[in-house]
């Protein structure tokens, strides 16, 4: 059971809140659980986040995405299982399937708990990278590019060990769903041997 407040600052300057192309948006929240509050978890948790749009010409831009966040924890407590970081999918690793993105040592080898279930990690980043080509009408192509890693307590922030993808977006905005539809291909760089190369 974990007992929590969240306060965050929120702000944003895109154009379109679901087809940007000019604009940025920042956030910061900061996750109090445990203390004076109750619950079986105490922990700090700060997360950060920085997205910028910059057209380029009439129908190209560029956009990044870049974030990361961290557990604390206090008390002697340790961080739930279930809200460890896990990184992969279409918001994050293009090109590695959902949270499949665990820490992981220099062998390839994961961090286990004592069942034997891969442990996520109590601190992450990311960057994600994009050329926006707008085809016509409501049809756009994004080249992707995506960087990032989760790590494990024993790691600390070890920036030799990171995640890299590449891909292809193809994005149709249709104003009846509010949202666009997104096709994604992408490359996984540096594969594992347990993981494919490639992800739709």
């Amino acid at each position: 059971r974990t007992v929590s407040v969240t306060p965050s600052y929120n702000y944003d300057s895109r154009d379109d809140p679901f087809d940007p192309n000019r604009g940025r948006r920042n956030s910061f929240r900061l996750r109090f659980a445990g203390g004076p509050l109750g619950g079986d978890f105490s922990y700090i948790r700060p997360e950060l986040r920085h997205t910028q749009f910059i057209p380029l010409t009439k129908k190209t831009g560029f956009a990044f995405n870049a974030e990361a966040g961290q557990f604390f924890v206090y008390d002697d407590s340790e961080i739930p299982f279930y809200e460890r970081y896990r990184l992969g999918g279409d918001r994050s690793l293009r090109g590695i399937p959902y949270y499949t993105v665990l820490p992981r040592r220099e062998n390839g080898t994961y961090f286990l708990t004592e069942s034997g279930a891969r442990v996520g990690g109590d601190r992450y980043w990311q960057l994600n990278l994009e050329y926006q080509i707008r085809i016509g009408g409501p049809v756009k192509l994004v080249l992707v590019g995506d960087l990032g890693n989760t790590y494990h307590e024993e790691q600390g922030w070890d920036f030799g060990l990171w995640r890299r993808t590449a891909g292809a977006v193809m994005r149709i905005f249709l104003p009846i769903f509010q949202a666009p539809i997104r096709f994604i291909y992408g490359y996984n760089l540096d594969p594992f041997p347990d993981e494919d190369d490639s992800d739709f």
